[in-house]
């Protein structure tokens, strides 16, 4: 309850002035005659007592009880009240002592002099300590009353004062944060600048700075706890070994006396156990056991000091002990003061002035390291916002503000100077694009440069004649209706190569293209036209011209045995040979293989002279069953050649069967000719594409005729038209595909077909 608390037992006949035995575990204002007069009271009428006296530290409520020996029990129970001080020592009883809390006044009362009546009370400062002093009327009769107010200096008021401001603030803060965290305010604001501050220099340099004064600051905190703590250990302790030293030396010392001189109790111990106590209830219930601690026993018998200091275990307190060593070998115990006002008020006022001088201090740190990083950040913005300013291309420099701190001087006249030569780069740069676009105005073939994103960069006015489009700076060719050749770009700007030419039919034109990488990763290309629609048709007139003269040949070489034949029948004829019969038949049929080889060539010229747009759609076929068709026709034959076909079960691609299988048996043709004894035939698809390969090991083609190998009527053979390569490129070509001859590795040659893969619907 934390009521202050007496018990007694006492002999109601007997004329002792006092009780046979007591329990006091508080500073009590006793009224003896009164216990003892309830004592007799109860034990007379057998039954418990129960009243109420007057003293200076309250009413009081004392119960008397008869016991069965003959004895009685009375039990004071004191009003809880600043008049009766904690029992310093309760702990070796076993009760459980609170946590101390400074008192703001200290009030006592008792008889003395006469002074001033209550309301005349008087006030009188000391120091840091106020003092007041006056008469009360009571229930035991007049009573002096003295009131003792610490005021505290200067210094721990301030201090107290600014933590209470403090703690004011942080309650209002946290009140606000619980608001704002309400309505998701505060979380949206913390993270839309989160992620800004952890990337922020000025950020970085605030913690830096303000880490700089606070680890230290916090540092210096424990060390100075830790040297309080030391210091109030040390202070303990040397106030109880003053306590132990303070007891006389005399033969037998009586510890009752020594104890109630010097307010603390004690305890003898002999050969190491516990004799004697200054208070028989210490005697009994032995706190620091009934043995000496082994450990203090050994530093005062067997070691060189006279006094030691051993913290122990008293219930559920920790005591600080002392032990002494007297002459004749005995120990001398004494526990320290659960308190001391005086010690614990500095320890609060120098902590109070620590943790206030350090959050201040913290607080001034973290205010300082926000200047200096927006001092040390101003420049680096300045720098930002000029580098922004020539990066949009100004002209003039860009103002960097006033003057900066010694340290970035260097770094502003190293900008200034890079932004005069980034002016001059620029204009100089201006300068050679004009140069180049008078150039490039006068030259006859269309030049487009462009960027990585296939934007146009630059263009002259022949690429926008030949192309019948305006080209301007950002354009792409998709947006001004070019995508052949865009998705030719595209590819190009997706492979490895430096270069690459194509030619192309945009608008009727017929287009001669060459695209260069500038340079790898982000560089651009520069792609140049040629319109060479009017060359083209030359050729072609000139191509047909010589086509012309060679089928003239060809016609020529049947009619000559045409004609030999019919003459040799007409002659056989007119001499009534008596073989005519026989002639007859030999030259009709040699007139009719003519004839035929007279079709054959007609109807390969026709074929050759078909326009890739005259001819039939192409269809979806099954590549892998046409080769290895083809194969198994070529296997029919004794040529004793091995052929090997690698094809998917099911290949689609765009073509048209019969024209494919007569491509095949043609380059097959070509294999069996070259004199072969190997040929492979490989069919694959990858992206958009089907590939057919077919490698032999023949006697290839030389190097000097390979780009000619498709022109008309060009054969490495004496034999032969040399159309069949020249219609296979139609074919394929008209297929939307494309064809590809060369040397193999070791010898032979390898044919390449590359057609569009049919896609799944």
């Amino acid at each position: 309850s934390g009521n202050a608390v007496e018990l007694a037992v006492w002999t109601p006949r007997a004329a002792a002035p006092g009780p046979d035995a007591e329990l006091v575990i508080a500073d009590l204002a006793r009224r003896v005659d009164s216990e003892r007069a309830l004592a007799r009271a109860a034990d007379s009428s057998g039954v418990p007592e129960l009243r109420e006296f007057g003293s200076p530290q309250g009413i009081q409520l004392v119960l008397g009880a008869p016991l069965d020996s003959g004895h009685a029990l009375t039990a004071v129970v004191a009003p809880r009240s600043r008049l009766i001080a904690e029992d310093p020592f309760a702990a070796l009883l076993g009760l459980e002592v609170p946590s101390v809390v400074e008192p703001p006044y200290r009030l006592t009362v008792g008889a003395g002099r006469e002074l001033h009546a209550a309301a005349d009370a008087r006030w009188e400062r000391r120091g840091d300590e106020l003092h007041g002093d006056w008469q009360l009327e009571a229930v035991l009769g007049s009573l002096h009353a003295h009131v003792e107010v610490e005021l505290r200096s200067i210094d721990a008021l301030l201090a107290r004062g600014a933590l209470l401001v403090m703690i004011d603030l942080s309650v209002f803060v946290v009140l606000w944060l619980l608001l704002a965290l309400s309505d998701r305010a505060l979380l949206r604001w913390l993270r839309a600048r989160t992620g800004r501050y952890r990337r922020s220099y000025r950020a970085r340099l605030t913690v830096a700075l303000f880490g700089a004064f606070a680890i230290p600051a916090v540092a210096f905190a424990i060390w100075t706890l830790n040297r309080l703590r030391a210091e109030d250990a040390v202070s303990r302790s040397l106030l109880v070994q003053e306590t132990l030293r303070a007891v006389r030396q005399r033969s037998v010392v009586d510890l009752a006396a020594e104890a109630e001189r010097l307010d603390a109790p004690l305890f003898f111990y002999n050969g190491a156990e516990l004799t004697s106590t200054s208070d028989v209830l210490y005697e009994r219930l032995a706190p620091l056991g009934w043995l000496l601690d082994p450990v203090a026993g050994q530093d005062v018998l067997t070691g060189s000091e006279e006094t030691t200091n051993r913290r122990l275990q008293v219930g559920q307190v920790s005591t600080l002990i002392g032990y002494r060593v007297l002459p004749d070998g005995s120990v001398l115990a004494a526990p320290a003061r659960r308190s001391e006002l005086t010690l614990e008020r500095q320890q609060r006022d120098v902590l109070a002035l620590l943790v206030t001088s350090i959050v201040l201090g913290t607080l001034v740190a973290l205010w300082l390291s926000g200047l200096i990083a927006r001092a040390f950040a101003r420049p680096v913005a300045a720098l930002r916002l000029a580098a922004g300013d020539v990066a949009a291309g100004a002209r003039d420099l860009p103002s960097l503000g006033p003057a900066p701190l010694s340290e970035f001087t260097q770094v502003y006249g190293t900008f200034r100077q890079m932004a005069v030569d980034l002016s001059d780069s620029r204009q100089a740069l201006e300068s050679a694009r004009r140069r180049t676009e008078a150039v490039l105005r006068d030259v006859a073939s269309g030049v487009i440069a462009l960027d990585s994103q296939s934007r146009v960069v630059l263009a002259n006015p022949q690429a926008e004649r030949i192309l019948g489009v305006s080209l301007a700076a950002g354009d792409t060719l998709e947006r001004v209706g070019i995508p052949l050749i865009a998705e030719k770009l595209h590819a190009f700007l997706g492979s490895d190569g430096d270069e690459d030419a194509f030619e192309l039919l945009v608008r009727g034109r017929e287009l001669r293209s060459r695209v260069t990488r500038l340079s790898r990763g982000d560089g651009g290309v520069v792609l140049t036209l040629d319109d060479v629609t009017d060359l083209a048709r030359a050729q072609r007139v000139f191509a047909w011209g010589e086509m012309a003269r060679q089928v003239a040949h060809e016609i020529k070489n049947p009619l000559t045995p045409i004609r030999l034949g019919v003459q040799h029948v007409r002659r056989a004829h007119t001499d009534q040979r008596a073989d005519f019969s026989a002639i007859l038949d030999r030259n009709v049929d040699r007139i009719l293989q003519e004839i035929d080889r007279l079709d054959e060539i007609a109807r390969t010229f026709a074929r050759l002279g078909v326009r890739p747009g005259d001819a039939e759609p192409a269809e979806s076929v099954d590549v892998g069953a046409v080769m290895r068709d083809v194969v198994e026709l070529e296997r029919m034959g004794e040529s004793g050649i091995r052929w090997d076909v690698e094809a998917p079960a099911l290949l689609m691609a765009q073509s048209r069967e019969g024209e494919l299988r007569e491509v095949l048996l043609n380059l097959l043709e070509n294999a069996r000719l070259a004199h072969a004894t190997h040929v492979i035939l490989r069919a694959s698809a990858a992206d958009a594409w089907v590939t057919i390969d077919i490698s032999d090991d023949g006697e290839g083609i030389p190097v000097d005729v390979l780009p000619r190998i498709f022109e008309p009527h060009f054969s490495t053979r004496t034999s032969g038209s040399g159309l069949g390569l020249a219609i296979s490129k139609r074919l394929v070509e008209s297929w939307g595909g494309r064809i590809r001859l060369e040397r193999g590795d070791v010898r032979g040659s390898m044919v390449s077909l590359t057609l569009v893969a049919t896609r799944e619907s």
